[in-house]
């Protein structure tokens, strides 16, 4: 008898076991949950950024202000994944990977639910801050710039882990072709700022 596989269940595989919770998406795909994981990111990507950048108590203000900035984050974030998916697919192709388009699409987004927890809870912790301030600003965001911070790290790791079981790499084979493009992208930023 299989478990039904909730959105939930999914969430808690990822953030506890990343293994676990990949072998039970490559079992039974689900392949709606990408797209609500997108949403997800984006919705409070975009709730974060408008916490950040306007006065909460004009309520008026920060509602508009808010539904622009949470389409702008929920496209950006689906054309994103897209062309990243492109990327180390391709990536993945050249280097023997088993993996097609849509499984490594997959990986990229079910990649986002550490990001989209550690997003819940800057948001909070935002808020927090917001009715209780009694701590400086510039250690708040300190706090929030490394907490923020461990998340993506936490989402690298899921998605080095992910792109190495559809692929049958080896982790350091699944560094080099999920996130390596960060390091490629990144000198070739410092090498163009020297000039």
């Amino acid at each position: 008898m299989t478990k039904e596989i909730t959105i939930t269940n999914l969430m808690v595989s990822f953030l506890i076991k990343p293994i676990k919770g990949f072998n039970k998406i490559l079992n039974q795909p689900k392949y709606n949950y990408i797209y609500l994981l997108i949403v997800c990111y984006g919705l409070f990507q975009g709730i974060n950024k408008t916490l950040s950048e306007y006065d909460v108590s004009r309520f008026d203000l920060f509602l508009t202000k808010s539904i622009g900035a949470i389409l702008i984050a929920i496209i950006s974030i689906f054309i994103i994944c897209f062309l990243y998916s492109w990327i180390i697919y391709f990536i993945g192709f050249s280097l023997k990977g088993l993996a097609n388009y849509r499984m490594t699409f997959t990986v990229v987004c079910y990649s986002l639910i550490p990001l989209i927890v550690g997003s819940i809870l800057i948001i909070f912790s935002k808020i927090v801050y917001l009715n209780f301030s009694g701590i400086s600003i510039e250690t708040f965001n300190s706090f929030i710039y490394y907490f923020h911070g461990l998340f993506i790290v936490w989402s690298l790791y899921t998605l080095v882990i992910g792109y190495s079981l559809i692929n049958k790499f080896s982790i350091l084979k699944s560094t080099i072709g999920s996130i390596g493009i960060f390091f490629i992208v990144g000198l070739i930023y410092i090498i163009l700022q020297l000039k």
